[in-house]
């Protein structure tokens, strides 16, 4: 096996305060210049974390919503593996976009019902009228669901 050299190390310069290289700042003392400093590079480390968390938390959104869509998924006629498969592809955008616009509860309602019957018209070929109204009836259910998650998401 070769050994891959080990990568040079990166030089780089300590982040200074936006306004360090102006007259006004030179003249402040060290001290204040040097603490100043300190607290802009720990904003930007905590914006940093802040932005690490918010993609956390999408991520965790979009699971729990492709979660609910294949759980409903199941008590709809019709069902087969792939379209628990299909659903919780179709239910992780969703989830990640109602994180993304932060949506309250009757957004997350509506587009969680109308998203996940249109999923299961689409995964069926057009199902039945009896069929479609147990889906209508599940989607209803779903969309309940979801619309707890917004209420969630508002409380945060």
């Amino acid at each position: 096996m070769s050994e891959r050299p080990l990568p040079a190390p990166e030089l780089h310069r300590p982040v200074l305060h936006p306004s360090a290289h102006e007259e006004w700042f030179k003249k402040l003392p060290h001290e204040h210049r040097a603490r100043m400093n300190r607290e802009w590079r720990a904003g930007l480390a905590r914006d940093c974390e802040l932005g690490r968390n918010q993609r956390r938390v999408a991520l965790i959104e979009g699971l729990r919503v492709g979660a609910l869509f294949a759980i409903g998924n199941g008590f709809c006629p019709g069902d087969a593996l792939w379209t628990y498969l299909a659903a919780f592809v179709v239910g992780l955008p969703v989830g990640l976009l109602l994180e993304r616009l932060r949506a309250d509860r009757l957004v997350s309602g509506l587009l969680g019902l109308a998203s996940f019957f249109l999923h299961v018209c689409v995964s069926r070929g057009g199902p039945s009228l009896a069929a479609a109204l147990i889906s209508l009836l599940i989607g209803f259910m779903v969309g309940m669901i979801s619309a707890h998650l917004g209420v969630r998401r508002e409380l945060e």
